[in-house]
């Protein structure tokens, strides 16, 4: 079976002890701009946002030691043709990072160009599809602090399935594509804020920063990069990423020739605040959705990760196993659900409870194995 990813790597507890204050207190004086219930409220949601950040690594040292390890790989330059830097030119079990260019980029305007990361394996035929993880930014206080990567992190070094080095890892020999995550809004997004964050315009296009990832996919398989029908495919997702497999796994399958396939989606459940339909919405991502049903909620607003989720499982068929990792109380993902609640103008009574999460999500995964 499958073996899940690892959580990210962080700097070592000094390090997050020495910038809590600096976090919280910047998180508290930005709060008073957004509309909470209530002071108790706005308490709590500087409590979370900062739990959030330390989670996901946000912490400045630890970004800007990321950002140097960023600058020691290799970068093929796409300029919006899918045809360019094929996997053939790239060193095997080396990381590549390849920049999309196009009409691709990350949230701000002096965030780094949209770029996706490539670990060819000694297997053409086998891919791993991964989908990195880092948080959401969906109102612009959420941006200003920020509750989501906004810049191009690589995994970097390689942990769990991307280990080539790892014997125990079944997919050490796959050639691994990664689609890195720089949009905070996971991997839907199709808009242009009507807000500024410290001077930068801001844009949320993950829709096409991966539909560049796919087409590029796409283009290895025709070129013969990649064998022509794959023995397996592997979409697999972290955190945000797992939403972004939710949301793209039956579109990469019908994208793609394959003889067998799975899904993973990794420490992300279906689960969120009924507000999360207001957020996709204004994250611009209800033109991306093929069924008719599912766009006209969107537009309303009342659409559920749920239904996207339903609609993609049912859409890649019933040859294709989904395969759900999470923890049974995940305090990431009931952050960033208390996150939303708060945001939305809620009480903290409509707050979920460690024990009320599993059992939303249990009951989740009762239906999905319905299907």
């Amino acid at each position: 079976s499958p073996w899940p990813p690892t959580s990210q790597q962080h700097l070592s507890r000094a390090i997050i002890a020495s910038m809590r204050a600096i976090v919280v207190l910047t998180t508290a004086l930005l709060a008073r701009a957004q509309q909470f219930a209530g002071e108790a409220e706005e308490r709590a949601y500087n409590e979370y946002a900062h739990f959030i950040r330390q989670e996901l690594g946000l912490l400045e040292p630890e970004r800007q030691i990321q950002r140097r390890l960023q600058s020691d790989l290799d970068v093929c330059q796409l300029k919006g043709d899918s045809s360019l830097c094929p996997i053939a030119d790239m060193p095997e079990y080396t990381s590549t990072l390849v920049a999309s260019g196009g009409d691709t980029r990350c949230l701000l305007d002096d965030s780094a160009p949209y770029q996706f990361q490539v670990v060819p394996g000694a297997r053409k035929d086998k891919l791993l599809l991964y989908f990195q993880g880092g948080g959401a930014c969906w109102t612009e206080l959420s941006t200003r602090v920020p509750l989501c990567l906004t810049d191009i992190v690589p995994e970097i070094p390689l942990k769990g399935v991307l280990n080539n080095s790892e014997p125990i890892n079944p997919y050490a020999d796959y050639t691994v594509v990664m689609v890195l995550y720089c949009s905070g809004d996971v991997y839907t997004g199709d808009v242009v804020r009507d807000y500024t964050v410290r001077g930068s315009s801001v844009v949320q296009i993950g829709q096409r920063n991966t539909q560049s990832v796919l087409d590029w996919v796409v283009a290895q398989q025709r070129n013969g990069g990649l064998s022509s029908t794959l023995e397996d495919l592997v979409i697999l997702g972290d955190s945000a990423g797992s939403i972004g497999v939710q949301l793209w796994a039956a579109r990469i399958g019908a994208a793609l020739s394959w003889k067998s396939t799975v899904v993973v989606p990794d420490a992300y459940l279906a689960v969120f605040p009924d507000s999360i339909g207001q957020v996709i919405r204004d994250f611009g991502a209800c033109g991306f959705f093929e069924s008719e049903a599912l766009q006209k909620d969107c537009y309303e607003g009342v659409i559920t990760v749920e239904d996207i989720a339903l609609d993609t499982i049912k859409r890649t068929g019933p040859t294709v196993p989904f395969l759900y990792t999470s923890a049974k109380s995940d305090l990431l993902q009931i952050g960033l659900y208390a996150a939303l609640v708060l945001s939305g103008g809620e009480r903290l009574t409509n707050i979920v409870t460690k024990e009320e999460w599993y059992r939303l999500g249990d009951e989740l995964l009762l239906r999905f194995e319905d299907l």
